[in-house]
């Protein structure tokens, strides 16, 4: 049995923890991926707080008390805190008020979140409304949300622009957007260009991506290259990726395999809940 039979057989755009493994089998398209994606992705709450009190509204949240939390947001909100203003309108989508998010995302957007634009681009890709959500994720990057570029780049591929994707991707990946140096890769290996592939996969995982470290264990065991390969799993393994721990164990119990280059389908999960960690990985400026 080859090497390669153990590994997943479809793009994965899903945010871990988002659908279980079995949910992720049964949607193979990669444009109902992308669509789930778009629906689930950056809804956490926790852009850093300010102030005391916005920790302990986000702590309040956390722990079931939903409304004496969304008190103190509100509250911080009417004060001019523009990043409680932003997670006010998180948690009403949470709770399923999208219209009354997209409208408290609005006015943060309008105080200049880049955060609540990105957020209002997303929920204008989920109606499909998108015209407007390429407008609103160009001002979301600009006002300096990076990870607005890739997710522009994803519509604009969805879309059929690859060229501009691409640009869009090459915008994200020189803000410090790791899983857009993974989506680069993709781009060039779906070119015919694996040594390119694995110069971005390689910058990806340099950075911390598991999923680019994970992809350029795969192009390398495609390429026949185990050893280098298994080192690539390890990284991915350590950086979370799920089915790098699989992948490792099968190549460690046939060492001896020298397998030829196969057809291979390589993976990126989008989103990691890192919206607001830092500044190139989407955090707002302020």
């Amino acid at each position: 049995m080859a090497w390669r039979s153990l590994l997943d057989g479809a793009l994965d755009v899903l945010a871990p923890g988002h659908a279980p493994v079995d949910a992720r089998q049964e949607e193979p398209d990669f444009h109902e991926r992308l669509r789930r994606h778009w629906t689930t992705a950056y809804t956490a709450l926790g852009s850093p707080p300010e102030t005391e009190v916005h920790r302990q509204a986000l702590e309040l949240i956390r722990s079931g008390r939903t409304e004496e939390g969304a008190r103190l947001l509100q509250k911080l909100a009417d004060d001019g805190n523009t990043r409680a203003l932003t997670d006010l309108g998180v948690l009403r989508l949470r709770t399923g008020g999208t219209e009354e998010a997209r409208r408290l995302w609005q006015e943060a957007g309008s105080r200049g979140s880049a955060r609540a634009l990105h957020f209002l681009g997303l929920t204008s890709l989920r109606a499909g409304r998108y015209g407007q959500a390429e407008r609103q994720l160009r001002l979301a990057f600009e006002a300096g949300a990076a990870l607005a570029a890739k997710d522009l780049g994803l519509l604009l591929r969805e879309e059929g622009h690859i060229e501009e994707a691409e640009r869009a991707w090459v915008t994200a990946s020189e803000h410090g957007v790791a899983d857009a140096d993974s989506l680069l890769g993709l781009l060039w290996n779906e070119r015919g260009d694996p040594e390119r592939a694995r110069r971005w996969w390689r910058k990806g995982a340099l950075r911390g991506s598991a999923d680019a470290a994970y992809n350029l264990g795969l192009s390398l065991a495609d390429a026949a290259d185990l050893t280098a390969a298994t080192e690539w799993f390890i990284q991915a393994q350590r950086a979370g990726h799920d089915s790098a721990a699989r992948t490792l164990a099968w190549l460690r119990a046939h060492q001896n395999l020298r397998a030829a280059p196969l057809q291979t389908t390589y993976q990126i999960s989008l989103d990691k809940d890192d919206v607001g960690v830092d500044p190139a990985h989407g955090r707002e400026r302020r």
